[in-house]
């Protein structure tokens, strides 16, 4: 996923400060690595590029292979702006669960801080 810089006012309503985005796609054997990759995603962009950012929309196909397209946004990550009392190092495979529930989807998963 290449993150890009969306213009002010752009993004979640009510947003003050510059915006970026991105659109990630993968495809895994199963849901439970999906997720994960998704999870691992999200630490290295925050880590690796200063990004905080969050799912905006999210497109699932079970598979085999499962497959993900989605929509991430957020922002630079500011730690003046933000105080980030405990970070996320990493999600785990242990006890990591996907499942169909009559709502949607439920998902649990361990992470390392």
């Amino acid at each position: 996923m290449e993150p890009r810089a969306v213009p002010r006012g752009k993004g979640r309503p009510g947003s003050a400060r510059a915006r970026v985005a991105g659109t990630p796609r993968s495809d895994e054997p199963d849901l439970e690595l999906l997720l994960l990759r998704l999870l691992d995603e999200l630490v290295f962009l925050r880590d690796a590029r200063g990004l905080l950012l969050h799912v905006e929309e999210i497109e699932v196909a079970p598979g085999p292979p499962a497959r993900l397209a989605g929509i991430l946004s957020g922002a630079r990550l500011d730690r003046q702006l933000r105080a980030i009392r405990s970070e996320v190092k990493a999600a785990t495979a242990h006890g990591l669960r996907v499942a169909r529930a009559p709502a949607g989807w439920e998902a649990g998963v361990t992470l390392d801080v």
